[in-house]
Formats: structure tokens, C-alpha cells, sequence
């Protein structure tokens, strides 16, 4: 575990050296020209519009005029001054070529490279207007009565009314419906640990619905103040959410309990519990900004901050407990089939990191970025969870099978857990 912790941290740190000189090389790449063409008939604002959307690009900016004449001399500029005044006018494609080439060029390994750079140029470009758009933010809430921090009290005192409101509730439960039980093999530490798990999903929900109640009471729904306060709410629930889920899998303070059975369970469950945190405010953060329809390049910025930290937490999680992971897929006396997928789940994960972390870039500047991140995000669950979910169906029916192989031992164990169950209550 330390040689890999050594490792991790020096490759992190070449990672951190090479973002800090290839990035800045990439944001004074020239971006491509870009042609506006104008026509009779359109008015100042659609002309204005359509250039500050050719400017936000970054590259040469060349005006062409067309009158009537042209346009009859070349079929198609009708159809390009139509869409003249949208944002997509400003095509990143050189200069005479056409918009999308053939299916096979656009798959090409150049073209993702180009779009690739181009992602993460325009996420850089961004960057530098995360502040403006911020200051816009706090001016709209100011407008309406309120100020960020304001608003923020209000979602923290929400949130803190949820938790006693939960904790209190969780009291109740103990007293009424709490039993302990002996957790003589896995089975039974699966049925422990689901009911766990289902009193701190009631916990949640509880949670959830006091600090968006109250919320609503003080804030007018719909409004700049509203969505922050409801968008910072939603932080602390899902980090919660990832919480829970770490205490479910790793149960760093119930060992007798812990269904995976890792070393180093405390590292784990706090890298989970990070990764849920960080992606929680960087996802209800990209909703924020959609709803309040905030400027797209600063939002793509912010989009590839969070990415890249994630991606970095992920990789430092992946490899740093790599031989924990292994131990854990490879078992006591693993074949040499399963002792192969183990040495390859930490690679695995790492490897779908950095592909997800390439494609946010990829699409970067796309209307459906922030969507992608909401995808991305979910993908990166569903491939750390089937691993696990594979894992914990074989351990489960290998328990089943040693329980029925040993039945008298097994109905002993039951009169044991049951003569147990006037014990104090332990299901959180």
C-alpha cells in the first residue's frame, strides 16, 4: 500500500507538471477563422448578435456582404444567411471547408484530436469568465432582496433542521423497532447491513424533504435565490447520498458488518464519499447555470475544472489502493482466471476515468455538455458497481452454498442470533 501511495503521488504530480505546460500551449493555439456573412433584410440586433457569438470564438473574424445578386449567383447562401445569426455560425472548421465532411473523416483519429483541443481550449478560454458570470449571479440575487450569502445561510439552516429532524427520528427507530443480531457469515451481514441501509435511506428522505420545505417558505420558487438555495441543498444531499453508500460497502466503524471485505476500508469509504461530494457540486452547479441561462463558455470552464479534479481524485483513489482492490476480486485462493480479472479491476477503473475525463473534453462547448457530464458521471458508477455487484452475487452464493452444506450448524447460529434480540439496538 505505501510503495503504491509513493507511486500514485508521483504520478499525479508528472500528471499535475504536464497539465501546467501542455495546457497553456493548447490556449495559445490560433483558433480557425471564422466567416459571417450578412444580408438585406436583417436587422442590427441579429447583426450584432451574430458577431459577439463569432468573437466569443476566439479566432479571425472575416465579414462578407451579400446582396440580392449574390445570393442568387450561389444557391446556398440563403440557407447560410438564415443561420447567420445563431452562435453556430462561428464554425470552428478552416476556412472553405464544408461544415461536416464524411462520416468516415469525422471518426477519424485527427478529427477527434482536433476536437479534442478544441474542447479544451474552449474550456480554458472559459475559465477566465467564471468571476463575470459569478458577479452576475450575486447582482440578480441582490435585485431580488437577497444576498449569496444570505441564501446560503438559508439552504445551511435547512439542511441543519433535516438533521435534527432525521437524527430525532432516528431516536424514535431505535427505541421501537431496534434489534441486534449475530453476524456469523456473510448472509447475515448482508441482512444487517440492507437494514442499515434502509434506515439511513428513511434518514435521507427525511432530510431531503425538511430542507426543500423550508426552503420554499423563505424563497420565492422560481426565482435566482430559489435555484441557489435549492441547488446548494441538493449538494449536501447527494454528498449524504455518497456517504451512505460508503458506509454500506466499507462500514469503516462496523467491521462485523463490512461486506467488502478490503484492507484499508477507512481510505476507501473517505474516496467515495469525496468523489460524491466534488461530483455533487459540480453537477448541481451545471444545472444551476443552465436554468439561469449563464454564459456557455464560462460554464464549459467550470465544467472542465470539475472534471479534471475528479478525474484526478479517481486516479489517485484506482491506483493508490490498486492492491487493495486486487486482494479484494482475487479472494483467498483464487484460480488463475479470477487471479487475472483481479490484477486488471484497478487498471479498469482507471483506464474508464481517463476516457470519460477525454470525452467531456470532446464535447465541450456542445449544447449537450452539461447533459454528457450527467451521462459521464452515471457511467462511471455503473462501471465501478458491476465489478462489485459481480463479486458480491458470487460471495453471496458461495455463503448459500456453505449454509446448506453445514444445515445443523446453521440452525444453530439462528437460535443464537435470536436468543440475542433483547440486546440494545444497533441498526445505525
Amino acid at each position: 500500500m505505501a510503495h503504491n501511495r509513493f507511486f500514485c503521488r508521483h504520478l499525479l504530480i508528472g500528471l499535475a507538471l504536464l497539465l501546467a505546460v501542455a495546457l497553456p500551449a493548447f490556449a495559445q493555439t490560433t483558433p480557425p477563422p471564422i466567416t459571417v456573412i450578412l444580408t438585406p433584410g436583417q436587422s442590427a440586433a441579429e447583426i450584432e448578435e451574430t458577431l459577439r457569438a463569432a468573437a466569443k470564438a476566439g479566432g479571425p473574424v472575416t465579414v462578407e456582404w451579400r446582396d440580392a445578386a449574390n445570393e442568387a449567383a450561389t444557391p446556398g447562401s440563403a440557407a447560410d444567411s438564415s443561420h447567420s445569426s445563431k452562435p453556430a455560425v462561428a464554425a470552428t472548421p478552416a476556412a472553405g471547408t464544408p461544415e461536416r465532411a464524411a462520416p468516415d473523416a469525422e471518426d477519424s483519429f485527427d478529427t477527434l484530436s482536433a476536437r479534442f483541443l478544441n474542447g479544451l481550449q474552449m474550456g480554458l478560454a472559459g475559465i477566465s469568465g467564471i468571476a463575470g458570470v459569478m458577479a452576475d449571479v450575486a447582482a440578480g440575487i441582490r435585485s431580488e432582496g437577497w444576498s449569496v450569502v444570505s441564501v446560503a445561510s438559508i439552504a445551511v439552516l435547512a439542511v441543519a433542521a433535516g438533521l435534527a429532524t432525521a437524527f430525532a427520528g432516528r431516536f424514535l427507530i431505535h427505541r421501537l423497532f431496534g434489534a441486534s443480531f449475530e453476524c456469523v457469515d456473510l448472509l447475515h451481514r448482508m441482512r444487517a447491513s440492507l437494514i442499515r441501509l434502509g434506515f439511513d435511506i428513511a434518514y435521507l428522505v427525511i432530510i431531503a424533504t425538511v430542507a426543500h420545505t423550508l426552503a420554499r417558505l423563505f424563497l420565492t420558487p422560481g426565482t435566482a435565490s430559489a435555484e441557489l438555495a435549492h441547488a446548494l441543498i441538493t449538494i449536501a444531499v447527494v454528498s449524504a447520498v455518497y456517504a451512505v453508500g460508503a458506509r454500506f460497502l466499507f462500514a469503516p466503524t462496523r467491521p462485523e458488518i463490512r461486506l467488502l471485505d478490503i484492507a484499508h476500508p477507512r481510505f476507501h469509504a473517505t474516496m467515495l464519499a469525496a468523489y460524491g461530494a466534488l461530483g455533487a457540486v459540480v453537477g448541481a452547479s451545471l444545472r444551476f447555470a443552465h436554468q439561469r441561462g449563464l454564459e456557455l463558455a464560462a460554464t464549459d470552464g467550470w465544467l472542465l475544472i470539475g472534471i479534471t479534479i475528479l478525474t484526478l481524485i479517481k486516479l489517485y483513489w484506482f491506483i493508490g489502493g490498486a492492491g487493495d482492490i486486487r486482494a479484494l476480486f482475487a479472494g483467498e485462493n483464487p484460480g488463475p482466471v479470477r487471479r487475472a480479472i483481479a490484477f486488471g479491476v484497478p487498471e479498469f477503473y482507471a483506464l474508464s476515468a481517463i476516457v470519460l475525463w477525454l470525452m467531456t473534453v470532446i464535447v465541450a462547448g456542445s449544447p449537450n455538455s452539461a447533459a454528457w457530464s450527467f451521462a459521464g458521471g452515471t457511467t462511471q458508477i455503473i462501471l465501478l458497481a458491476l465489478p462489485i455487484l459481480a463479486f458480491g452475487i458470487h460471495s453471496l452464493a458461495g455463503a448459500a452454498a456453505e449454509r446448506r452444506r453445514t444445515p445443523a450448524s446453521s440452525r444453530l447460529r439462528r437460535s443464537q442470533a435470536v436468543s440475542r434480540r433483547r440486546s440494545p439496538a444497533r441498526p445505525g
